[in-house]
């Protein structure tokens, strides 16, 4: 529970309302009635709520506001809101936010202080508000306080300390310290002089041991008549009111002067026994508050916080055992907790929460959630919706959603709802040590869940879970192994573009260099890829874009490339050969993908002629068949790259493949003898003749059954005695003029051969 001083120094002139239909601004006069010459000032709004209502309350202590959110209530259900103190309220300002949802800020004045409870049967929200001086009556003559602070509905609800509250709970804004001690008394001193706050124990204990909602369980069990005969009546009035405040240590103050001066009041309503057992359980006593516990439930046995007593009195058992290290006795306590008569789906939660951290492997564990059975997972989910603590909330869904977050459990519409709920409902609980630990948990899970998929290839599926992420796990699309997954599911799906930003993450923040260099290379290509749908899509800006990205990833992937080591080079050309092949077929401006299979070309066919294989089996489907068409296709790029150089170490590749490699296959022979004359002509343009010559002669040698056999023949002798190599060009002029295929230049090279015979 938060304390917090709201001072507010704005002012406002406006007295009627501003309509608006999306926003509503409340600022009206001040309320008839109140008395403008009291010395101190008390203010009462309730505010009734269909059985539907939900709602939400959170301050803002640098704004001096308190603000609510409400669902399920129509604008006239807002009415009480219209009419308020000035004096203590600045302004009320209601938003209506569509579909029956509206936030509502309360600003106060200055000094200003309030209280906000929400309360049930019937459903309400009590705002009280009252001034810094504030003061309650006091008897003249013991100047004991004779009222407590406004109408006792509104602080009788109980305080967890949390900064939300909701159902059964309520908000106190309070100042930390009292200022200004009016009319200083003996017991003003007492008050003053003792720290305000929960008792010191109670961040010590383990997390399911913490305050309870009094709130539903305060059945009074007697008349003010009885109470009023004691002159210290009023005291523990004040002091429980302290207690609701979350006040217990200046509640234990009052209700030990209580007791010193008539502790027969303990005896006449279980609230005071209560909370006087609280206040000492709170502040370590547990001896103590363990007797009172036991003489509660023995004089009111049919009060709720008689059942409450009991739970209690386990605790203390718990408490003791810790505090000597005997965890392992822990367990022998769940049978006291089976053995509590349950009395509403609270107090059996709170039981079936102790169960879990008991039973534990390793009970010494009492600060992370217990992995608990199908069981107990299914019987706490039961109650989250019916308990009146957020805390007990909060707890009880937390190890149910441990449970459904372990790897053996599915994961499911329902695992979505109840992730999404639990994150949703309690992101600004103070204490976030299970948040943390559950939001590893699902990272965990989900990280897994998606690798697996992706892998065995379910890639709707990977794609469908990781489009309905829980608003919490969204974050691990950030680590690198998951955006991966999700990235080839998307790829594999042909949605390029969804799969291009995760291909980036991971090429961020990957640091293994053979994931990393993957990861470019798709960056690259889908960039690309997505470049040409926009272009044709006529987003000619966010094409060039695109374009940027790609040649940008293409160019770190080449550097990647480079720093592999040979091994890993390998693996990768024969894993992304195929890859690399669709990316140079594509009329993009990669120019890594073309270099690396040059470079594995190379190796491969270097590798055969050094071993000698055999040629290719006869098929169109060959070795040798697939590799001239991969060079006609490199051959293809370069020139369309405009890298000539790698062009012709390209082409020059089919020097190291003959027919005979691809036996059968037409097109083959076609691609192997174009590429090899087009290389010739390159050659034979820049005037280095005697390359030109020897590809001209080695291409007409094994061409057989060729119709430009004796041309080509013709042509290399020509170079051949250009470059000064007079035998040679003899012996390729006269296998020319013995071919039967092309008389004419069979007839060119017998002339020739005359002429360099003579």
């Amino acid at each position: 529970m938060a304390h917090i001083l709201l001072r507010v120094g704005r002012k406002k002139s406006a007295k009627k309302p501003i309509m608006n239909p999306m926003f509503l601004t409340i600022l009206l006069g001040a309320l008839t009635g109140m008395a403008s010459a009291a010395p101190s000032l008390y203010h009462e709004i309730v505010l009734p709520l269909n059985k539907n209502a939900v709602s939400s309350i959170v301050t803002d202590e640098d704004k001096h506001s308190v603000i609510i959110h409400l669902e399920n209530v129509n604008e006239a259900d807002l009415e009480a809101l219209s009419f308020y103190d000035e004096r203590l309220v600045e302004s009320i300002s209601i938003k209506n936010e569509g579909e029956r949802k509206y936030n509502i800020t309360i600003q106060l004045r200055k000094k200003a202080r309030a209280s906000v409870a929400q309360l049930a049967e019937p459903k309400r929200m009590v705002f009280s508000f009252f001034d810094h001086d504030y003061m309650q009556a006091r008897d003249p003559v013991t100047q004991l306080p004779l009222s407590g602070l406004g109408d006792e509905s509104t602080i009788e609800a109980a305080q967890v300390p949390h900064e939300e509250a909701q159902e059964g709970e309520s908000l106190q804004l309070l100042q930390p310290e009292l200022e200004r001690v009016v009319e200083p008394h003996e017991l003003d001193l007492l008050i003053s002089g003792t720290p305000r706050g929960r008792g010191r124990q109670w961040a010590r204990y383990p997390p399911y041991i913490y305050p309870f909602t009094i709130g539903p369980y305060q059945g009074r069990m007697t008349g003010s008549h009885g109470q009023a005969q004691s002159p210290v009546f009023p005291l523990i009035e004040q002091a429980i009111k302290l207690y609701g405040y979350g006040d217990e240590r200046q509640a234990l103050a009052l209700f030990q002067h209580v007791l010193f001066k008539d502790p027969t009041l303990f005896n006449q309503d279980p609230l005071y026994a209560w909370a006087y057992a609280e206040c000492h359980f709170g502040d370590g006593n547990l001896t103590l508050s363990d007797s009172y516990y036991s003489t509660l439930h023995g004089t009111f046995p049919s009060s709720p916080f008689a059942r409450l007593s009991l739970i209690r009195r386990v605790d203390v058992a718990a408490l003791t055992l810790i505090s000597a290290d005997k965890y392992a006795e822990l367990p022998k306590l769940i049978k006291n907790i089976a053995a509590l008569p349950i009395s509403n789906q609270e107090v059996f939660a709170q039981g079936m929460i102790r169960q879990a951290f008991w039973s534990r492997a390793q009970p010494q564990d009492q600060r992370t959630l217990p992995v608990v059975s199908e069981t107990l997972a299914s019987d706490l989910e039961k109650t989250v919706e019916h308990v009146e603590s957020k805390r007990t909330g909060f707890l009880a869904q937390a190890i149910v959603l441990k449970h459904l977050l372990q790897q053996v459990s599915p994961w499911t519409e329902h695992s979505i709802s109840l992730t999404n709920s639990f994150f949703s409902n309690y992101a600004n609980v103070p204490d976030r040590t299970f948040l943390v630990e559950l939001n590893k948990d699902l990272e965990a899970k989900l990280a897994a869940l998606l690798q697996k998929k992706s892998e065995d290839g379910f890639f709707i599926e990977v794609v469908s879970t990781f489009e309905s992420l829980p608003k919490a796990a969204e974050a691990i699309a950030q680590i690198p192994s998951v955006a991966w997954a999700v990235g080839e599911a998307y790829r594999n799906l042909q949605k390029y573009a969804d799969a291009l930003p995760l291909y980036k993450t991971v090429a961020e923040k990957e640091t293994a260099e053979q994931k990393r260099f993957y990861a470019l290379f798709w960056s690259s290509f889908l960039a690309a890829e997505t470049a040409q749908v926009e272009r044709l899509a006529n987003r000619a800006e966010r094409a060039e874009l695109l374009e940027k990205d790609a040649l940008a990833a293409d160019k770190r992937l080449f550097d990647s490339w480079e720093s592999l080591e040979d091994s890993e080079k390998s693996l990768i050309k024969t894993t992304y050969r195929q890859h690399f092949e669709e990316a140079v077929k594509k009329t993009n401006k990669m120019q890594s993908a073309p270099l690396i299979l040059l470079s594995s070309l190379k190796e491969e066919l270097g590798r055969e002629k050094k071993q000698g294989e055999a040629p290719a089996a006869a098929s169109k489907e060959g070795k040798g068949n697939a590799q001239v068409r991969l060079i006609h296709l490199l051959g293809e790029r370069f020139a369309a790259l405009g890298q000539g150089s790698s062009r012709r170490e390209a082409l020059s590749l089919l020097r190291k493949l003959t027919p005979k490699d691809f036996p059968e296959d037409g097109e083959a022979h076609q691609l192997w003898t174009a590429n090899l004359i087009a290389l010739a002509d390159d050659y034979r343009r820049e005037n280095q003749f005697l390359d030109a010559g020897r590809i001209y002669t080695y291409t007409a040698e094994n061409a057989e059954d060729w119709d430009r056999r004796a041309e080509v023949f013709y042509k290399g002798g020509l170079l051949l005695f250009r470059a000064g190599r007079r035998d040679a060009s003899i012996e390729a002029l006269t296998a020319a003029s013995q071919d039967g295929n092309n008389f004419f230049y069979a007839n060119l090279a017998k002339e020739r051969l005359t002429t360099l015979q003579r």
